[in-house]
């Protein structure tokens, strides 16, 4: 069964900006990491799908709208949350797309959430309570967790689809989906062809944020690939060679031990082992396309520097917020050790 691609998301951004604010140090972000999902191809002109088309939903936004409110619905109802004030969903939307000051703290909504799907899912039900004491406007709206669980609902959302660039979906939309299929109605759209419409529009929306990043690293690659130290593999991957070592070279099996330094084009450091003091340790198939490459070219003892297209890199969708998607990278890598794969 596949998982709601939105709540999930909402859910999880969430949870990502209350654990920024609870102090303690961040585990270190591993640029190099192969991103979890395939990166998104470019996407067709006009969805696939027949149902999107009709008096309602006329393009992609407005069938993203739709599929959304059904998705979010859907889970919703999944987790026997449908008591949840659903016109208070759309209120915290757009207060957060609006840029108006949200009611709930954001980083109290996923507590709120969690508390409120806990509540739902007790064989006995649950019993209402009402929210903290907070500012008078909150008092005056959210009287009751269904209240605040909704608010906070429609905030995450709204955070969410800031994150991923898709604000221009048709929020009236959103709240027809969720009521269609909270109130028993016949819908537009099914959960499973709302799950696929809101896929490919996040696509169309990175496709389009990532035009000029993929235009500006592609004239820097095309003009670096000019220097004389530069060499370039057929899979476009460009390369220097600082330092020759004369150790072993890895294979996609094995698993590497480096330091590294990764920055944009721009100069902008977004990762350096060197800062922690501390060697990466990473399997050779656990990496993006451009290491995986790269490293195989290095016997151990090497510094080499390397010009990552995006497609060998973190593709169109990079790795928020400090890779864009489409953006070509530059890594300098020292290879100190290779772990052999016992099984070879």
């Amino acid at each position: 069964m596949k998982k709601s691609l939105l709540l999930w998301s909402v859910l999880l951004s969430a949870g990502m900006a209350a654990a920024q604010t609870t102090g303690g140090s961040k585990a270190p972000a591993r640029p190099a990491a192969k991103p979890a999902t395939k990166p998104a191809s470019r996407p067709a002109s006009k969805p696939a799908t027949a149902a999107v088309q009709g008096p309602l939903l006329k393009n992609l936004a407005d069938s993203a709208g739709y599929a959304l409110g059904v998705d979010v619905a859907s889970s919703l109802k999944s987790q026997k949350m449908e008591a949840i004030n659903r016109p208070l969903i759309t209120k915290g939307l757009n207060d957060v797309l609006a840029g108006k000051p949200s009611l709930i703290d954001e980083n109290e909504c996923f507590l709120i959430l969690n508390n409120y799907a806990t509540l739902c899912m007790q064989p006995e039900g649950y019993k209402p309570t009402a929210p903290k004491a907070g500012t008078a406007a909150a008092k005056a709206f959210l009287k009751n967790l269904p209240d605040s669980a909704g608010y906070a609902l429609g905030v995450n959302i709204g955070t969410s689809l800031k994150l991923q660039d898709m604000t221009s979906v048709n929020h009236n939309l959103i709240q027809k989906g969720l009521d269609d299929l909270l109130g028993g109605k016949q819908v537009l759209l099914s959960p499973q062809d709302s799950y696929s419409i809101l896929s490919r529009y996040a696509q169309k929306m990175a496709q389009e944020k990532a035009v000029a990043v993929i235009a500006d690293g592609e004239a820097f690659l095309a003009e670096n690939k000019k220097r004389a130290e530069v060499k370039t593999t057929a899979s476009g991957l460009q390369y220097e060679i600082l330092k020759e070592g004369t150790g072993i070279k890895p294979t996609a099996q094995d698993t590497f031990v480096v330091h590294y330094r990764g920055t944009r084009i721009d100069g902008f450091e977004f990762d350096a082992s060197y800062r922690r003091n501390e060697p990466l340790i990473y399997p050779m198939s656990a990496v993006i396309a451009g290491w995986t490459e790269g490293l195989q070219l290095m016997p151990v003892g090497s510094k080499y520097k390397f010009y990552i297209p995006y497609q060998l890199g973190y593709g169109l969708r990079g790795a928020p917020p400090d890779i864009p998607g489409g953006a070509a990278l530059i890594f300098e890598i020292e290879l100190l050790d290779v772990k052999k794969n016992p099984n070879q």
